[in-house]
């Protein structure tokens, strides 16, 4: 009876022992299920995250995305959309290819006129786009006039809309008729107030938009020399500043929404050749430097600027004014030169308005019915400038300009039609009239006015 009672006591404690041991196998692999479960669920946060942008990429050895993820980001989207377009599927770069032509005629109106001419105006390729989201390029070279030049050239960063930065060669930030580009602005050639204002040059520009768009800013330190020259007359710089004020920019009112205005201002110091002035539309020379004129010191421009855009219609009007000290060498004067001051100034008011229905705008137009391949007619607009350009009489005083060569201004007035095919296809007829103040040699005679037609063709992407 002892021993049976011996052999169940034995029994019973080796059973217990013998759960208590499963019981803990059991314990340690729920743990470690659970530890791997935790890891697993780490993984997929940290992937989550960083797919939102909010957290550190997940470590190599977790899996960060499914496979075609991972192609998706690795390839490269092409498409059409105002030129060639390449983009990465991750958003961190894309590129741009585009360019244009413009062909031009010009014909006088009159036997005494200068000769009738075709001319490329320009014929140019560019390459533009980002890289790693943030930074953007530029490169333009135009290919007309028979040479080969540099007209955009520049890298940035563009973040924040707010403020963004651009180094290299670009357009100054001054006057809303030269920043617009020549493929929308209204008429076949600028106005006579485009001689006043800077183009393109060399040096650093910070611009931004705020405020809902409702502020548009350009501040930038130049050479001051121009396009395309490789170094600095000079160790001053050109500073140009920009302000645009658009109040109405984020309403709906169409009778507010498109009124702006807005002023600029350069200051620096020129020295270099100051060259004759000729009309934008006929090339005729009104103002004829006499030779060896340099500016020698300060230049002072400003500008103010106002546009209206209401549906069809479009009202824009502008005002330049610049002031520069010139010298010319002349012998037998003290100092060998005569210096003195210049002053210049002009202005234009101008008016456009869509036949076809849609909407005017400052850049590129949208017909809502293309020709042939939508079955409309495109987009038909008119417009009327009225532009005046004079300058100080004491250029001629002083011997800076040839007094039986030039005049002190001329009024001009323009008309003009351009025919959108397409965004893309432009045909445009201006008719000009320049009434000078005084005669100017034209064809070996002294002319008081002349009239002619400018025509373009024009292709861009």
């Amino acid at each position: 009876m002892t021993g049976i009672r011996i052999t169940v006591a034995v029994l019973v404690v080796a059973t217990a022992a013998f759960a208590d041991e499963a019981l803990e196998q059991r314990l340690k692999a729920m743990e470690a299920r659970m530890e791997q479960l935790a890891t697993e669920n780490a993984a997929l946060r940290a992937e989550v995250d960083a797919l939102k942008g909010k957290g550190p990429a997940a470590p190599a050895e977790a899996p960060t995305a499914r496979p075609e993820e991972k192609k998706k980001d690795a390839e490269f989207s092409v498409g059409w959309k105002d030129g060639f377009q390449l983009k990465s599927g991750d958003g961190n770069f894309s590129a741009h290819l585009g360019g244009r032509i413009l062909l031009q005629s010009r014909h006088f109106i009159g036997e005494t006129r200068a000769s009738d001419t075709f001319l490329v105006r320009e014929a140019r390729i560019q390459a533009d786009g980002t890289f790693y989201k943030d930074y953007e390029y530029k490169v333009e070279g135009d290919f007309g006039r028979g040479t080969v030049q540099l007209q955009d050239g520049y890298v940035g960063w563009k973040r924040h809309p707010e403020y963004s930065l651009r180094i290299g060669q670009m357009k100054e930030p001054f006057s809303l008729e030269t920043l617009n580009s020549s493929r929308f602005m209204s008429f076949v050639e600028r106005s006579p107030m485009s001689l006043l204002a800077p183009g393109r040059d060399i040096g650093l520009l910070l611009h931004g938009k705020a405020w809902e768009e409702r502020l548009e800013y350009g501040l930038g330190v130049f050479n001051g020399n121009g396009r395309n020259v490789a170094s600095d007359a000079n160790d001053d710089k050109d500073v140009v500043a920009r302000l645009v004020v658009k109040p109405f920019a984020p309403s709906e009112d169409p009778w507010t929404k498109g009124i702006r205005v807005g002023g600029a201002i350069t200051y620096g110091s020129e020295k270099q050749a100051f060259g004759s002035l000729a009309a934008p539309d006929s090339g005729t020379t009104f103002l004829t430097m006499t030779s060896g004129v340099r500016s020698r010191q300060d230049r002072r421009r400003l500008n103010v600027e106002g546009a209206w855009l209401v549906g069809p219609v479009k009202l824009q009007g502008e005002a330049t004014w610049m002031d520069l000290e010139l010298h010319r060498f002349a012998s037998g004067l003290p100092d060998n030169k005569v210096e003195g001051d210049a002053e210049f100034g002009s202005y234009y008011v101008e008016g456009l308005c869509v036949l076809t229905g849609e909407d005017a705008v400052l850049d590129r137009r949208k017909p809502k019915r293309n020709l042939l391949s939508d079955g409309g007619i495109g987009q038909v607009e008119v417009a009327l400038r009225f532009s005046q350009f004079w300058t100080d009489e004491d250029l001629f005083d002083e011997g800076f300009a040839t007094e039986s060569r030039s005049t002190d201004g001329y009024d001009n007035w323009t008309a003009g039609v351009n025919w959108w095919l397409n965004p893309y296809t432009r045909v445009s007829l201006n008719y000009f009239h320049n009434e000078f103040w005084d005669d100017v040699l034209i064809n070996g005679k002294s002319e008081g006015d002349e009239d002619g037609l400018v025509t373009r063709f024009q292709i861009d992407f």
